[in-house]
């Protein structure tokens, strides 16, 4: 017999074979938003001479159950990979190199912002940017991005700001900043220093 699981554990397909049953387990991690969660394969035995065909056919529906499972996992892992490169990319472009021209390339026309500090949209990134851009820094002033994580479309950035102050103090604030990403653009943003 095997029978398909969704992710609550609920049976949501079974096959039956005739014969006395032993129990064979193989779990699989979906990452999209496919409902398999596990399968539960019981193959007929009698005695020492199992019946080969249906182990054989248990077998190759496990097989395709996981064929069929890995694409999803392995489009996830590309598009998380993708949306990092995306986002430090833009980091590194925009905020560390202080371009704020770029900002086009990487952030969508409807851009989201969460910190009230910024207006939403891109036009209000660019203005806002461009002005703190304008502003002179300390010489020593570094801005560096020392993480980035993501998972498929949210990325975040773990970033440290160091600089003396004119009274000779030294200075650092960690922060992060969460990104989404959609279409291959950045959509939605926020942050905490």
């Amino acid at each position: 017999m095997i029978r398909v699981y969704d992710a609550a554990g609920n049976v949501i397909e079974t096959h039956e074979h005739a014969g006395e049953f032993k129990e064979w387990h193989a779990f699989t991690r979906v990452m999209s938003c496919s409902p398999l969660k596990s399968i539960s394969m019981i193959s007929p035995s009698s005695g020492d001479h199992a019946d080969t065909a249906v182990r054989f056919i248990s077998v190759v529906s496990l097989a395709l159950a996981l064929a069929i499972s890995m694409p999803s996992l392995w489009a996830d892992e590309a598009l998380t990979a993708r949306n990092k490169a995306l986002v430090r990319d833009f980091y590194t472009t925009v905020l560390i190199g202080r371009d704020v021209d770029a900002a086009p390339r990487f952030l969508r026309t409807d851009y989201i912002q969460h910190n009230p500090q910024v207006p939403t949209g891109l036009k209000g990134f660019m203005d806002t940017f461009r002005e703190r851009f304008a502003q002179k820094l300390p010489p020593d002033y570094k801005r560096e991005l020392l993480n980035v994580i993501g998972d498929n479309e949210m990325v975040v950035v773990y970033v440290r700001q160091t600089w003396t102050s004119r009274d000779g103090q030294h200075h650092q604030a960690l922060g992060f900043d969460m990104f989404r990403v959609k279409d291959g653009m950045i959509a939605e943003h926020w942050d905490a220093d």
